[in-house]
């Protein structure tokens, strides 16, 4: 599973592009997945691997070799210093942004741009700032209910 890779036929950058900021929201998103990258993921592998199994069965996610980005219940998220939490755009069904954030660009316009800019990933879409600043996304469509196994022999960042 690689949500991070680019589309082959993914559209050259275009010189008219407007630049995604973010900006702090005035009421929080309700929390329904989370972000980690770098060592926050590390930790949180570290984390997710102390749960019983079934508070992982009640996870889903995707990850990379650097990053990982779980779906679930707030209650059943794990809150550790670092994550990013994510929520729902009512705007934008198929966008998970930071809870705290808005984009800002128009959100219909980000969420058209981005489906397109990620085809053939399949919505929805993780959006958030990264800790160098720059914009992540990542297709969550390939979310899977977490394995111990999986865990324990995936690479730490």
């Amino acid at each position: 599973m690689s949500p991070y890779r680019a589309a082959p036929d993914a559209p050259p950058a275009d010189r008219d592009a407007v630049a995604l900021g973010w900006q702090p929201r005035a009421a929080p998103r309700a929390v329904t997945a989370l972000a980690a990258e770098g060592p926050v993921a590390a930790a949180l592998r570290l984390r997710l691997l102390s749960l019983p199994d079934g508070s992982l069965s009640e996870l889903r996610g995707v990850a990379s070799a650097d990053r990982i980005i779980l779906l679930g219940a707030a209650t059943k998220l794990p809150w550790i210093d670092g994550l990013i939490y994510l929520g729902r755009c009512p705007e934008a069904p198929t966008l998970l942004l930071p809870t705290a954030l808005d984009a800002t660009v128009p959100i219909g316009l980000l969420e058209r741009a981005l489906a397109a800019r990620l085809a053939p990933l399949a919505p929805p879409f993780a959006l958030w700032p990264s800790l160098r600043g720059e914009t992540l996304a990542c297709s969550l469509a390939e979310a899977r209910p977490l394995e111990r196994a999986l865990l324990a022999r995936s690479p730490s960042p």
